[in-house]
Order: structure tokens, then C-alpha cells, then sequence
């Protein structure tokens, strides 16, 4: 199951227990027609300075905070939320750190429950500079995949849709919202989820979402946008393409029966996962087949994602390591091949983020034990960075 914030692969009943949680943000497998430790014996050597002079930074310049006051959002989401992330919060993951490359602004603000990633309550927003075009080529099939079914004339046009429903015969009313619109060439996706009285209709749902979207026009209306990034020189890790990774991934961790997994159904691009086109951003996965049981000393899961000219996100984590809600709380490891890295595992599946070749790489896998663990990475490393 691919979630945003990190690529883990998890046991199918587990996989199936966590999709009634919550309403993941569609992840991008196909790109836009505009491009938008070993055991002790090997020794770690010092990840490479990213050669870029200059990090990059959110090229929308407006603050979150300034979009809306808390207590019109909180009215609107039915509960009392604050900012959870800013255009100048840290990069947790490559997914976030794609979007930072790409300049896209992200907010959220959030209630005080969450479901694995996400906020209970929330609005979950990205803005994306210079992506007309891209906008152009999504908007059809993406008003289809997310059913927004009304247009509004916000900005140079857009489309929103929401759903309400119980989820008791106490409950408040639950509302879901999703919506996106284009302001000048800056594209906007704004998801909503919030609640209300049980005589919340899905009109009223759709208005208070229209409002929130003409607020976030006012605000980008005459904005000019900062220079694209420009990455450090070198080619993308091709290992997710390359027709020797399976044999690559089943040497590493001497599991010969893993099989690729098919990539998951093709999803439009919205503002919040255009920053993942091809050729920068990459995904792919292994699992056991026929399948097995985790925790049996075999490894059953492999996931690898590469971020193209994303090893400046190292350092940063190294120094300020994240805590994700599947893994936990990650700690610095130094990582033989790659230099020093940030790992979690939660005694079922771990997760570890390195820099090769200047990009990022984030490998899932499950926990076989420390002296294992390091091992197998080890032989992944070499093979990924070859």
C-alpha cells in the first residue's frame, strides 16, 4: 500500500484492516504529458555534499497562516484545528520532499485525533507554481477519479465534490470534500474532511468549501512565483526500471521466490503529486510468492523509492530524524555504502532513508532482526547504487 509520507508495503490482512480508516490522496504511477548494515564487516562511507548551492524552497509566496483564521477554519470543519505544517515545515519523506523540489506550497491543519496519517478533521492543501499545463491534462480524469461533479468558476475554473454520511445513529454527519482549481498557472488541491449537525447536507458541504477556495484565490491572485530549483548534476537512480532489480532485490536479501508487484492503477496528477513525474520520482515493490507469513525469518515485502537530486533531505533528517505513524520514531544509523542514514522498525517492518548518487532513497523491508536488517540493506545499497 503506497500512503503518502512513506512507501510501505504491508501484510495483506493489515492492508485490508487500514484502507476502512481513512481516504489516502491518490498516488501517481504514470507521468503527465508536460513534465512537470552489513554485519560489521563492511565500512560506511561518508554520503556525498549535495552539490546544489542553494536548498530548495516553497516558490509560492504566501504563508499559511495567513490563508485563514483559526476560528473561521474550525467553523467550517465542525471542530477546532490548528496549522499542523507550513510552507517552512521539514521534509519528512520523499514524497514531501519531491513537492519541496517541485516549490509547491503544502498546509494542513488538522483537529486533535488522527487516522494513521491523517487528521480526522482537516484541510489538507497544495498549490503548485507553473503547472497550467499540467492542469490542462489531468483536470478531466481527475474530476472523474475523485467524482467532483461541480464546477466552479474560482479563479480560471475548477471543480469540487463532496459526500456526507453518519457513521452512527449518534453521530455528527461526516463530510469528505475534495476540490482543486487553477489560479493563473498555479494549481491548487484542497481535500476537506470535517463534520457537522446530522442536518449537514452535502449543498452546504459544498459550499463552505467553495468559500474556503475563494479565499485561497483572493490570496494567489497577482502572486509571482520564485526560479525553479535547479537540481544537482547527475542521472536518476534506474533502479525501479532496470530488468535486473528483481534478480538484484532476491540476491540482496536471499529471498529468490520474491515477485515484482504490479504497479498500482494509473491515477491523474493533482497539485499535490505532480512534483512526482517521471524521471524524478520512482516507486516499486516485491512481495513473496506464493505469499508467506510475516514474522517467519523470511523476508515477504520489499519497497524501494528513489528521489532524483533529493540527498540534500539526508542531512536534514539525520540531524532532526521524524517519527511516522506505521514505523515510529526513526533514529541515525550509518548505513554501509550509503553513509549515514535514518532507520524505524516496529518489530513486523522497518523502513530506512539514505542519499545514493546524490538521490534519495527510502527501502521498506521487513524486520528480520538488526545483524539481518543490516546485512540485507547493505547488499540492496550496493546493488541500487551499481
Amino acid at each position: 500500500m503506497k500512503l503518502r509520507g512513506i512507501a510501505i508495503v504491508l501484510p495483506v490482512a493489515v492492508a485490508l484492516l487500514l484502507a476502512g480508516c481513512s481516504t489516502p490522496a491518490p498516488a501517481a504511477t504514470s507521468a503527465p504529458s508536460s513534465t512537470p548494515t552489513s554485519t560489521g564487516a563492511a565500512t560506511a562511507t561518508p554520503a556525498p555534499t549535495p552539490t546544489a548551492s542553494v536548498l530548495p524552497t516553497v516558490r509560492i509566496p504566501l504563508h499559511c497562516a495567513d490563508l485563514f483564521t483559526q476560528t473561521t477554519l474550525s467553523t467550517d470543519l465542525g471542530t477546532k484545528v490548528s496549522l499542523k505544517r507550513t510552507e517552512s515545515s521539514q521534509p519528512r519523506d520523499l514524497d514531501e520532499a519531491a513537492d519541496r523540489q517541485y516549490g509547491t506550497l503544502e498546509c494542513v491543519w488538522g483537529g486533535k485525533t488522527m487516522t494513521d496519517s491523517g487528521y480526522d478533521q482537516t484541510l489538507d492543501l497544495s498549490v503548485a507554481p507553473d503547472s497550467a499545463d499540467a492542469y490542462a491534462d489531468n483536470i478531466t480524469a481527475l474530476k472523474k477519479f475523485e467524482a467532483m461533479k461541480l464546477a466552479v468558476s474560482i479563479g480560471d475554473g475548477g471543480a469540487l465534490g463532496c459526500e456526507t454520511y453518519n457513521t452512527g445513529a449518534d453521530s455528527d454527519r461526516i463530510m469528505y470534500c475534495n476540490s482543486t482549481m487553477l489560479v493563473g498557472t498555479s494549481w491548487v488541491t484542497a481535500r476537506v474532511q470535517g463534520n457537522g449537525p446530522k442536518t449537514l447536507t452535502t449543498a452546504v458541504a459544498n459550499a463552505r468549501v467553495e468559500k474556503m477556495l475563494t479565499t485561497i484565490a483572493g490570496s494567489l491572485a497577482g502572486v509571482t512565483t520564485s526560479p525553479a530549483w535547479t537540481p544537482p548534476a547527475g542521472s536518476p537512480l534506474a533502479f525501479c526500471s532496470s530488468p535486473d532489480a528483481t534478480a538484484a532485490v532476491r540476491t540482496a536479501f536471499a529471498a529468490p521466490k520474491l515477485q515484482k508487484t504490479k504497479p498500482d492503477e494509473a491515477s491523474p496528477f493533482d497539485a499535490g503529486t505532480i512534483s512526482q513525474g517521471k524521471g524524478v520520482y520512482s516507486y516499486c515493490g516485491w512481495q513473496l510468492s506464493p505469499p508467506g507469513v510475516s514474522g517467519t525469518g523470511t523476508v515477504t515485502n520489499i519497497g524501494v523509492t528513489t528521489l532524483a537530486g533529493g540527498g540534500w533531505l539526508i542531512p536534514q533528517l539525520v540531524a532532526a530524524p521524524p517519527t511516522q505513524w506505521y514505523v515510529g520514531q526513526y533514529k541515525a544509523v550509518d548505513i554501509a555504502g550509503a553513509g549515514r542514514g535514518i532507520e524505524a522498525c516496529n518489530n513486523a517492518d522497518c523502513n530506512a532513508m539514505m542519499q545514493i548518487a546524490g538521490s534519495a532513497v527510502s527501502i521498506s523491508f521487513d524486520d528480520l532482526g538488526a545483524s539481518r536488517n543490516r546485512a540485507y540493506l547493505a547488499a540492496l545499497v550496493k546493488a541500487i547504487g551499481s
